[in-house]
């Protein structure tokens, strides 16, 4: 077998964007177009966490239902790249500063920035943390018992 067997054709693909009727056609023409591996859930914090400890995971476990049924792979990406609203309203600290001291909530005043957190924040640092014992306890507990086909 050559290196480049081993290369596999994967795709980002954001659920929570889209209505849950078009998930399955979606992920079945993944399938179709030879799409192995599905990278899910990196901006999902809003969705994930709607407020403070209100944890919602039924449409990912629904999504991942859909991924498994057509047996590709998924990589669930720590969603913590785009903080909810609820955080950064109520810990602003999280917010990127720039030069000048000043900070942005949206889009329009940086553009070319993906990642909304400052990273070097104790608030972002103990949020994360909380976010990552949550999902770990969460699968130790035995919430999703991953299948080799998911």
């Amino acid at each position: 077998m050559k290196q480049y067997d081993l290369v596999q054709m994967g795709v980002d693909y954001y659920p929570e964007h889209w209505d849950e009727s078009m998930w399955e056609s979606d992920i079945r023409l993944m399938k179709e177009t030879g799409v192995k591996v599905v990278r899910v859930a990196e901006f999902a914090w809003s969705r994930l966490e709607i407020a403070e400890g209100n944890y919602q995971f039924g449409w990912l476990d629904r999504a991942l239902d859909l991924f498994h049924k057509y047996e590709l792979q998924v990589v669930i990406g720590t969603p913590t790249a785009t903080p909810p609203r609820w955080l950064t309203t109520k810990f602003t600290d999280v917010l990127p500063v720039f030069a000048k001291r000043t900070f942005t909530r949206g889009f329009a005043d940086t553009a070319a920035i993906i990642v909304r957190l400052c990273a070097n924040t104790e608030t972002v640092l103990l949020s994360v943390l909380r976010s990552i014992i949550v999902n770990i306890q969460l699968l130790l507990a035995g919430r999703r018992i991953m299948n080799s086909a998911c």
